[in-house]
């Protein structure tokens, strides 16, 4: 794979879009590449030539579901939602965060958490200390 973040020779958004379609038969197997954009638009107000690099990456994104291509760990995002939309859930999940510091996470019987940490190390909790950070700093600059 010659170490290569996208599996490919073609880096970046751009890459996203031409290596699951240079693909060919394998489509599949370079089909999670379009979602690792956020989809802010900002690779296509740089381009040079104007591709829709964003449309392009929905329409691959699109194919994958309609194919069928695996999802290993995508968390379900009607729970976001909610708690994105609820500053008390939100603060909760705060505290909850924290609280995972000292749970085994292993045991913790969520599908979605088991595949997530199955392929990634989660960082020491450091969420809530913002708003402590810009309550102090606003009462020194203010």
């Amino acid at each position: 794979m010659s170490g290569h973040a996208y599996r490919s020779v073609y880096p970046g958004p751009v890459g996203a879009v031409l290596s699951p379609l240079l693909a060919g038969e394998q489509f599949l197997s370079k089909a999670d590449l379009p979602k690792a954009s956020s989809l802010c638009g900002a690779c296509n107000e740089v381009c040079p030539v104007d591709i829709p690099i964003p449309d392009l990456l929905l329409r691959l994104r699109d194919r994958a579901k309609r194919e069928g291509a695996p999802s290993p760990g995508l968390p379900p995002m009607g729970p976001w939602s909610l708690l994105a939309s609820q500053p008390t859930v939100w603060k909760a999940a705060l505290f909850g965060g924290l609280m995972l510091d000292h749970l085994p996470l292993r045991l913790i019987p969520v599908p979605a958490l088991q595949a997530w940490i199955s392929r990634r190390t989660l960082p020491k909790w450091r969420g809530g200390q913002f708003r402590k950070w810009l309550k102090t700093r606003g009462k020194s600059h203010g």
